[in-house]
């Protein structure tokens, strides 16, 4: 493969990151999925079922993980749904939280604590009208079995 050193880079670093994920000491982690990500694809059905049914397997296998949807039909307030973002929290109380919003172009790292509170602010409203977490993986089987099924009456 030929590809950039400093995208090399970034694979290892991503690959590093998912394996401290299921260190048996690592983060507790907790994602909020937009429904309509599992209804738009960008990826085959194939491909996408198969991520799903990983998805489903390592929340299943990780009491630390989390997937939670929101449902198309939730009404959650429209500030900050433009963009991903990830919280950051740390053990020590000396160590404040960061968020990380991801961008087209480049990520911004946000530290004051009132950019931080914004979107803590946010990610409050989303996880309260998300779906509980077995409900979310329920519907993400569902999804993983709808593309399934496309994907045999295609053959």
């Amino acid at each position: 493969m030929n590809c950039p050193t400093s995208q090399r880079r970034a694979w290892k670093h991503a690959a590093s990151g998912r394996r401290r994920v299921f260190r048996p000491d690592g983060p507790t982690y907790e994602v909020i999925i937009d429904e309509f990500a599992l209804r738009r694809l960008v990826t085959p059905p194939d491909v996408m079922a198969v991520q799903l049914q990983h998805m489903i397997e390592l929340v299943t296998d990780q009491p630390r993980l989390t997937v939670r949807v929101l449902p198309l039909d939730s009404r959650p307030s429209p500030s900050r749904l433009h963009t991903s973002f990830v919280i950051y929290t740390f053990p020590d109380p000396a160590d404040p939280p960061l968020v990380l919003a991801e961008g087209i172009n480049a990520d911004l790292i946000h530290t004051k604590p009132s950019e931080v509170a914004g979107y803590e602010r946010t990610y409050d409203r989303l996880s309260s009208v998300a779906l509980p977490s077995l409900e979310s993986l329920s519907l993400l089987e569902r999804t993983a079995g709808r593309l399934t099924g496309q994907m045999e009456s295609e053959t």
